[in-house]
């Protein structure tokens, strides 16, 4: 009977070795891959700061036209990272490299493909990422499109949608936040506060458009 036991207590151990020994391996496959995934987005942001760089230096005309490395790699997770800087110890640009980069990057092709990722993409981060990315064109004429994720169903989609409406500030993009207010008095505090940001003379033009307390 002792023998039985100690059989069973043997394999029970080999058992919760060899899982330790799998937890391990994937831990450490995890970490490879997430730091290999870091490095060749680090490599691409210098990259590219390099390109806008060498642009500022040699004073040639930014157009639309212009080519920088991996101009056509550039997903919208990067170019959040771009403007926002949220991997800065990668790689940081300042205001004028933003600006240029923005310049560059921004054709109404690429525009018309991040509008089809927030709309249609099944991944919701990828459509939080095209969503945030088309608030930070600055661009008027996306307000619309903006617009149609401000009413989705998901919250988060919601959410992101009324970000990237106040990166435009605008009196049409601040209507719209607005009217949604309106019918979602639950988001009331959120969108004072993005109002809040806007240039003074479009918080005063939003003044006039409250029709009520």
């Amino acid at each position: 009977m002792n023998g039985y036991f100690t059989e069973i207590t043997w394999k029970i151990d080999l058992v919760l070795f060899s899982f330790s020994l799998v937890l391990s391996a994937l831990l450490l496959a995890h970490i490879t891959i997430r730091n290999h995934l870091r490095n060749k987005q680090g490599r691409k942001l210098l990259s590219i700061k390099r390109g806008v760089f060498d642009l500022l230096l040699s004073g040639e005309e930014i157009t639309e036209g212009l080519r920088l490395p991996l101009s056509k790699d550039i997903a919208p997770s990067l170019f959040l990272d771009i403007e926002t800087n949220r991997n800065r110890e990668l790689a940081f640009f300042n205001k004028s490299e933003q600006e240029i980069f923005r310049k560059i990057f921004l054709h109404q092709d690429r525009i018309a493909r991040l509008g089809k990722i927030a709309h249609l993409s099944r991944n919701k981060w990828s459509r939080i990422e095209a969503i945030l990315s088309l608030g930070y064109c600055q661009s008027p004429s996306l307000s619309d499109v903006l617009k149609k994720s401000l009413w989705d169903k998901d919250e988060d989609i919601c959410y992101f949608s009324m970000i990237a409406l106040a990166q435009t500030k605008t009196i049409v993009s601040a209507k719209i936040l607005l009217d949604f207010l309106k019918q979602r008095p639950l988001y009331h505090h959120k969108i004072v506060s993005l109002l809040g940001q806007f240039p003074q003379e479009i918080s005063a033009e939003t003044a006039r458009l409250l029709k009520d307390q």
